[in-house]
């Protein structure tokens, strides 16, 4: 079996930088051990084949157009070319349902099963992160608008749907009248094999949390939580 995965991933030597990332650098390493596997990733800043011990990874260069307009277009269309000439038996996007936008379908396309999961609201972070850039800030309703257009569009065509929460389940109402599972994201085995630290008895519960702060992330309401 021959599975291609289509998602964003750091060059080679670069590690990765968590989310997105991370999923498919783990999934990828696991998947390998039962099929081959080769790795698509979009929208790179300059194109690259590459191939270690999970598989192929080919970085095809990002358009010279806006990323809202670029991904779902010449981006799509560029992934479909190659894909077609792989004929892999499963397509697995990460993140970017319009990645799929401009694919066949039908008994045509190069592929049995066509998956994706589901790991952000796209409109929403744009929202969220064109605070500090007027122009960015003024075009950030229409550019919202499209996204969520395109990728509702494009959730449609996929034969199946991972969801790893339910807050993507419920803020998507057309996913969840579509297939799909739940499946939480893999952990990586470093969370689960190192040794806990046993608190001393009557010591006050201490929470570390290591992450990113930012509006997206929604970091604020974390900590208020605790």
């Amino acid at each position: 079996m021959h599975v291609v995965m289509v998602a964003k991933y750091p060059f080679p030597g670069v590690p990765t930088t968590g989310g997105v990332e991370r999923v498919v650098e783990i999934l990828r390493r696991n998947v390998a051990k039962h099929a081959k596997v080769t790795l698509l990733v979009p929208n790179a800043m300059t194109p690259m084949n590459f191939e270690d011990e999970a598989g192929a990874i080919s970085y095809l260069e990002a358009p010279s157009v806006p990323d809202f307009l670029g991904y779902w277009s010449v981006t799509s269309k560029a992934l479909y070319e190659r894909i077609e000439k792989l004929r892999p038996d499963i397509v697995h996007v990460q993140d970017l349902a319009g990645l799929a936008f401009s694919w066949p379908r039908g008994v045509d396309v190069p592929w049995r099963r066509l998956v994706f999961t589901t790991h952000g609201l796209l409109d929403k972070d744009i929202m969220s992160q064109s605070a500090h850039d007027w122009l960015r800030k003024a075009s950030a309703p229409f550019r919202a608008w499209l996204i969520s257009a395109v990728e509702r569009r494009s959730r449609a065509r996929y034969d199946h749907h991972v969801v790893i929460n339910d807050y993507v389940l419920s803020s998507l109402p057309d996913l969840q009248r579509m297939s799909w599972r739940s499946i939480a994201n893999p952990v990586d085995r470093v969370f689960l094999d190192e040794p806990r630290n046993e608190r001393a008895s009557g010591s006050h519960y201490e929470l570390l949390q290591v992450g990113v702060v930012n509006p997206r992330k929604n970091t604020l309401s974390a900590i208020e939580i605790i």
